[in-house]
């Protein structure tokens, strides 16, 4: 979602964040699924997306165009309490079935 910088949440400045090029990129590369990995970045997208705000990890009713979303919880250390293995299980069991 910010291509050109890096950093935990907190510290990436919010006018880096690119939510439309990720959609041209879905559109582009039409990926089966598509899984973001932390909140934030799927927040944006979502809101800029599908002007939503209220997320929750795993699978996604909406699409972009044929492309399944999924939210994950982040693998960071910093994310240690909001981690739950469930939403990377249904993540594995959607690709056994592409």
């Amino acid at each position: 979602m910010a291509k050109n910088v890096s950093g935990s949440d907190a510290s990436l400045p919010r006018n880096t964040d690119n939510p439309a090029a990720v959609a041209d990129k879905i559109a582009r590369f039409r990926p089966n699924i598509l899984a973001f990995v932390g909140k934030r970045a799927a927040q944006v997208f979502f809101r800029h997306r599908f002007r939503k705000s209220k997320i929750d990890y795993g699978a996604q009713t909406e699409r972009v165009e044929s492309t399944a979303l999924f939210i994950l919880p982040s693998t960071s250390g910093l994310a240690v309490r909001y981690w739950n293995e469930t939403p990377w299980r249904d993540l594995a069991a959607q690709i056994k079935t592409v």
